[in-house]
C-alpha cells in the first residue's frame, strides 16, 4: 500500500547536466513521509526505462519553516532511486498518497517530407490557401510526415512544436491520418488590438502570397484558411475565434523547464527586498494594451519612461534572473505575446507576481487567475503602487499566493500533463 507525502514541501530537481539541444530527461521527483523527523525523496526517470549518468540534486523548501537543504542523489544505475532524509524539526504528512507517474516511451519521429500546397490539398482532402510565410500545414498519414510552407524561414521557430504535437499523436492516438495549421510566430496575429472577433472571413486563393502574417482590416472578422478552420499558436488572442494553444517552444529549448525547478533557491519570502523589479528586452508594441489606445510604443517602453514613477521599483536594462528572485515583487510585461520561460520562473521564484493585464493567451490561462496566482497591474501601471501597498500591508495573502503559483508550476509544466493536453488538443482539431 502506498504511503503518503509529506505535507509543506516542495522537492525540485536542482541540477543535473542536459546533453544536446533540445533532448531532454523527463525527471520525476516525490516525497514520502516515513516519521515526524524523516521521509524519502524519491527520484525517477520516466522517458525511459535507464537510470541516468547525471549528478542530480534536489532542492528542498520547507514551506512551514521557509529553511531549504540541497540533498545529493547522485547517478542511477535502475530509473529510481529513494534516499532517506532526516531532520531535526517536525514535519507532517500529507492527505496526498505517494503515487508514481506512469512511463513512457515516445515513438521515433519519422522523417518530415516537404511536399507543395496542391499536393497537400490532394493528400489530405485539404483546401488550404496560399498560407502566409509564418503557418504550417503538417499532416501525418499512415505513419508517415508532410509539410507544406511558402518557404520554410521560420521553421525553427515551430520545429519543436510541431515534433511534440506529431510525438503524441504517433505514441498516444490511433490517428492514421489527420492534419492541422500552426503559426511559426509568437502570437497569431501580431500587429492587432484585441477584439473579439467572430465573423468569418474566406481568405481569396493566393491573398497571402509571399506575404508574412494574417492580416485583417475588420476587427470583428477572423481569417479562414481552410475548412477545418483551427489554428495552433504558442499564443492567441484572447477573443480570437477558432485559436488554441500549445506549449511554447521554450519549454522544450529549456528541457521541459526542469533548469527552473529550483531557481527560488529557497530564499524566504520575508527576507526578500521589499520592492518590485523589472527586467526584459524591448519587445512587444501599442497592440498590447488591452484598454488604452492612445499610447504608442510598447508597454515595456511606456513603463520604463518617465510616464511611470519608480517609487518602489528597480527597473534596470538587464537583471539576471538569479538576482530577481531576491525581491519580493516581480513584475512581468508582454513582450511580442506572453513570456513564456519567464512565466516559468516566475512562479516558481518564491515572489508575488505582478502582471499587467494582457490581451494574449497560453494553454494553462484557465487555471492562471488574477489574485489567486498573480496582482493584476492596469495595463498603463497607474494603479502599480497601489497594488504595491497591499501587498505590503498583508504578507500572509502573498505567502498563499505564492505556495499557489508553486503548485501551477509543478502542473502545468509536468510532460505528462502537457502530453495529456495536447492529445485533447488532436481530439478537438479532428472533430
Amino acid at each position: 500500500m502506498s504511503g503518503y507525502q509529506v505535507n509543506h514541501i516542495d522537492a525540485d530537481v536542482n541540477n543535473y547536466k542536459t546533453y544536446f539541444c533540445f533532448d531532454k530527461i523527463d525527471i520525476e521527483v516525490i516525497t514520502e513521509f516515513i516519521t515526524p523527523n524523516s521521509y524519502h525523496i524519491i527520484v525517477r526517470r520516466l522517458d525511459a526505462d535507464a537510470g541516468w549518468n547525471d549528478n542530480i540534486e534536489v532542492l528542498v523548501y520547507y514551506r512551514e519553516n521557509q529553511s531549504s537543504s540541497l540533498i545529493n542523489i547522485g547517478p542511477s544505475d535502475s530509473r529510481e532511486k529513494i534516499v532517506l532524509v532526516e531532520v531535526d524539526f517536525l514535519i507532517e504528512a500529507s492527505t496526498q498518497e505517494v503515487i508514481r507517474s506512469p512511463g513512457y516511451s515516445l515513438r521515433h519521429l519519422p522523417g518530415i517530407y516537404r511536399i507543395s500546397r496542391e499536393e497537400f490539398n490532394r493528400d489530405f482532402s485539404a483546401d488550404l490557401i496560399v498560407l502566409p510565410k509564418s503557418m504550417y500545414a503538417v499532416g501525418l498519414q499512415n505513419g508517415s510526415v508532410y509539410m507544406y510552407n511558402q518557404d520554410y524561414q521560420t521553421y525553427h521557430m515551430i520545429e519543436e512544436c510541431i515534433k511534440h504535437i506529431l510525438q503524441v499523436a504517433l505514441t498516444f492516438t490511433n490517428y492514421d491520418k489527420f492534419y492541422f495549421v500552426i503559426s511559426a510566430y509568437d502570437g497569431y496575429m501580431e500587429g492587432h488590438y484585441n477584439h473579439c472577433r467572430n465573423i468569418p472571413k474566406q481568405i481569396g486563393e493566393t491573398e497571402y502570397q509571399n506575404r508574412m502574417t494574417v492580416e485583417m482590416g475588420n476587427i470583428d472578422e477572423y481569417a479562414i484558411l481552410h475548412k477545418n478552420k483551427w489554428v495552433i499558436a504558442q499564443a492567441n488572442h484572447k477573443d480570437m475565434s477558432y485559436t488554441i494553444d500549445i506549449v511554447d517552444r521554450h519549454y522544450f529549448y529549456h528541457n521541459l523547464y526542469n533548469p527552473f525547478r529550483s531557481y527560488h533557491k529557497g530564499v524566504p519570502f520575508h527576507t526578500k527586498q521589499n520592492k518590485i523589479v523589472f527586467a526584459g528586452q524591448d519587445r512587444g508594441s501599442k497592440f498590447n494594451f488591452a484598454n488604452r489606445r492612445d499610447i504608442e510604443g510598447s508597454q515595456r517602453d511606456y513603463f520604463k519612461s518617465d510616464a511611470v514613477p519608480k517609487d518602489n521599483i528597480v527597473c534596470g536594462g538587464w537583471i539576471d534572473r538569479s538576482e530577481m528572485i531576491y525581491y519580493k515583487y516581480i513584475l512581468d510585461i508582454d513582450g511580442n505575446s506572453s513570456t513564456w520561460d519567464a512565466t516559468a520562473w516566475k512562479l516558481n521564484s518564491g515572489s508575488v507576481i505582478f502582471k499587467t493585464q494582457s490581451v494574449w493567451r497560453q494553454w494553462f490561462y484557465d487555471e492562471y487567475l488574477p489574485d489567486v496566482h498573480y496582482i493584476e497591474i492596469k495595463d498603463d501601471f497607474s494603479d502599480i503602487q497601489e497594488k504595491y501597498q497591499w501587498c505590503e500591508n498583508h504578507p500572509e495573502e502573498c505567502m498563499i499566493m505564492i505556495d499557489r503559483c508553486k503548485d501551477l508550476f509543478q502542473k502545468i509544466y509536468k510532460y505528462q500533463n502537457i502530453m495529456e493536453y495536447t492529445r485533447a488538443l488532436l481530439d478537438k482539431i479532428n472533430q
